[in-house]
């Protein structure tokens, strides 16, 4: 945000050092280009700093928005997982279809493992409502 005032101060300053250029300055109209110019190179530079800051934080962006995208994908199909079901012991993520399909397949519930790790779950699978808030929230950047 800094670099964006220091960009639009310095606009400011040429545009001034332009005005008075034009006005006619009382030093000689070399020594006003010179000062015209100078002020000019200093908005372009600072121009060019915003333009490198802006891209790289766009960059940040898009690969931050890229792994969240990507997190909050279930392991199993790929899917959006709204609402995310977690399983107790590992804490590892699905969408609801396969959260329940995982958990109503199995002819005995002592043998339910974890996909992802093989641990064997003792519960179902749960939602998670901050997460599941969090993905509507988000829903239209993300996925």
């Amino acid at each position: 945000m800094a670099l964006i005032f220091n960009t639009i101060s310095r606009v400011r300053t040429y545009l001034s050092v332009a005005s008075t250029v034009c006005r006619g300055n009382r030093t000689g109209p070399t020594a006003g280009l010179a000062t015209l110019r100078g002020a000019r190179e200093d908005v372009v530079e600072s121009i060019g700093d915003a333009a490198r800051v802006t891209k790289d934080v766009a960059l940040k962006a898009e690969n931050v928005l890229g792994v969240a995208s990507r997190s909050l994908r279930c392991p199993s199909c790929k899917q959006p997982m709204s609402p995310p079901y977690i399983i107790e012991g590992c804490h590892h993520a699905f969408c609801e279809g396969c959260a329940q399909k995982l958990w109503e397949a199995p002819i005995s519930r002592l043998l339910v493992a974890c996909p992802t790790c093989g641990k064997l779950m003792d519960s179902p699978p749960a939602p998670v409502e901050a997460v599941t808030r969090l993905l509507t929230a988000v829903s239209g950047i993300l996925l």
